[in-house]
């Protein structure tokens, strides 16, 4: 995401929203979630709250 935000221009944003709904599913759907900041990508989002 981060890589090619200057070629999606504005459709970045609504990727970045789509992105994050997504991580939050998983971990709320997860046994055991991982800790903000922790989990799956979040290096390159930063931490899903």
């Amino acid at each position: 995401m981060t890589a090619s935000a200057q070629y999606l221009g504005i459709h970045a944003g609504p990727l970045r929203d789509g992105l994050k709904s997504l991580q939050l599913a998983f971990r709320e759907a997860s046994a055991s979630p991982d800790e903000p900041g922790q989990g799956p990508g979040e290096k390159y989002t930063g931490p899903i709250r």
